[in-house]
């Protein structure tokens, strides 16, 4: 079970379990951001679905990178970088960059990503696609 927030010691064996699946049961997708809306981290999936590389996204303003999504998201990301609690099962549905025509359907949690002093320092979002 995964805590209500998550400090920078728990954070691998968090990442563990949603990439050794390796997308076979669901399609599952990983993203940290910064407490300045950066990507931190994108797993290979998410990347490319959207037709980017990890490279590409990493460092780099979610506006910079999704500006559709963006709008959808931030105000998610500065809830929980500002209150410090998660939100759990939001749903979010866009269109796939890489195939343009179809919309997706995510159940989507944002979790606080804390530094040893509790700080928050950014947001864990775990993603789950829904539907075929």
């Amino acid at each position: 079970m995964i805590q209500s927030c998550v400090t920078k010691n728990s954070l691998p064996r968090l990442i563990e379990p949603v990439h050794a699946s390796d997308n076979s049961v669901a399609m599952t997708g990983l993203l940290i951001f910064d407490d300045e809306y950066r990507y931190a981290h994108i797993d290979p999936y998410l990347a490319e679905i959207h037709g980017l590389t990890v490279a590409a996204v990493r460092g780099k303003h979610i506006e910079e990178v999704l500006p559709q999504l963006a709008t959808l998201v931030k105000p998610m990301l500065q809830k929980v970088l500002l209150l410090g609690q998660p939100i759990l099962g939001h749903t979010l549905t866009y269109q796939q960059r890489k195939h343009s025509e179809l919309n997706r359907d995510w159940l989507v949690s944002y979790y606080p990503l804390l530094a040893t002093n509790g700080k928050v320092i950014g947001v864990i979002s775990i993603m789950i696609g829904l539907g075929d």
